[in-house]
């Protein structure tokens, strides 16, 4: 059975936390991924941002102004309640946390309505640190591709960061496993 050192991707995609949503959605749109790990100078994962997060913003559902929440970390266990046991509409960190985010206050994201440009000009108000999601939720590179589906599935997210003694050594997404699926001789 492959295991999700064999299929997770290690040149890495990072962004830091000042870096304005502007530049993060240009980022993302040009290199065609969804997400990426924010990490600081020493390469510390702080959080995940995803396009998901920049669309809420778009949408005015971020909360800007409350104080972030603090860095949820844990590596994933088969011991996590089943999926019927938590809520449709909750997050990776309420899953794993326990806890729910605080109320969404809409802010305009600024710029006049309509247009790329508007938009684009709004973003550039926003960094990184303001929408990312706060948390480190991790596999080990030598889980197999059960406990990687049963993991994205559990915590409804797309990628996993891939952590092996404390550091960030791969990413490895849902596109990545399906690819894996996809292959003629491979059994999960």
């Amino acid at each position: 059975m492959n295991t999700v050192r064999e299929i997770m991707r290690t040149e890495l995609v990072t962004v830091v936390p000042d870096m304005s949503v502007h530049d993060l959605a240009k980022l993302l749109a040009d290199l065609g991924i969804s997400g990426a790990p924010v990490v600081d100078v020493d390469g510390e994962v702080l959080g995940v941002v995803s396009m998901t997060d920049v669309i809420r913003l778009a949408a005015g559902e971020v909360d800007i102004g409350v104080a972030p929440r603090p860095l949820v970390a844990g590596e994933f266990s088969l011991e996590a309640p089943p999926e019927d046991e938590y809520e449709e509409e909750q997050d990776v960190v309420d899953y794993f946390q326990n806890a729910h985010a605080p109320p969404v206050t809409p802010r305009p994201a600024g710029g006049e309505a309509g247009g790329s440009e508007a938009a684009g000009r709004g973003l550039d108000q926003y960094d990184v640190r303001e929408i990312m999601t706060p948390a480190n939720f991790h596999i080990h590179p030598d889980s197999d591709l059960r406990e990687l589906a049963t993991f994205l599935l559990r915590g409804r997210i797309h990628r996993a960061l891939v952590m092996e003694d404390d550091h960030l050594v791969g990413i490895v997404t849902t596109v990545d496993l399906l690819r894996t699926m996809a292959e003629p001789s491979e059994v999960l």
